[in-house]
């Protein structure tokens, strides 16, 4: 068991850098010059599991310096990738279209129009995917009231779980 622990860490972590590294290239065009400091901007952000286990033991006050000191408006991004590694198993959130809550609270706009969902991938379901989406419901309203973003519709905090639901997909298994 202890083999397979290992190698599934490795495995979860080297297609983790993949995405990163392909994603980040792929939807960023801009490049670094010489004379710039900063990274060009991406709509894609990534996190570690080190995240969502600080976020769940310690709430969004405890991860606020990921965002707050890099200057990241995650607001601005398309997706953000969040794994979860908890008895001894992986799953990976993907919160998708954060900026877009209030087309939810917009009767006008179709539902073919982009709108902000989490994406919970659990090939083995063994993580509740109410449990973590609530806890990046907490952190996204944290973010929305520390960017100063305001009201959407008639809420503060707009991240509620009938505004923005949780998909995981359907598969069959197997063995």
């Amino acid at each position: 068991m202890r083999y397979f622990v290992v190698i599934s860490y490795v495995g979860v972590n080297l297609y983790l850098h993949y995405l990163d590294y392909h994603l980040t290239h792929t939807y960023s065009s801009n490049r670094i010059s010489r004379g710039e400091s900063r990274l060009p901007s991406s709509d894609v952000q990534f996190f570690t599991s080190h995240f969502m286990t600080n976020l769940k033991k310690n709430g969004p006050d405890a991860v606020l310096s990921w965002t707050e000191k890099k200057d990241i408006n995650i607001f601005e991004k398309k997706l953000i990738f969040i794994p979860v590694h908890a008895d001894l198993h992986w799953s990976l959130l993907v919160v998708v279209n954060p900026g877009q809550i209030a087309n939810v609270y917009n009767d006008d706009i179709p539902e073919t129009e982009d709108h902000s969902f989490i994406l919970f991938l659990d090939s083995l379901k063994m993580h509740n995917q109410h449990v973590y989406a609530d806890h990046i419901r907490q952190w996204l309203n944290s973010e929305h009231r520390r960017l100063g973003r305001g009201e959407v519709g008639d809420r503060f905090d707009p991240f509620m779980r009938d505004s923005i639901r949780v998909v995981s997909p359907k598969s069959t298994y197997f063995i």
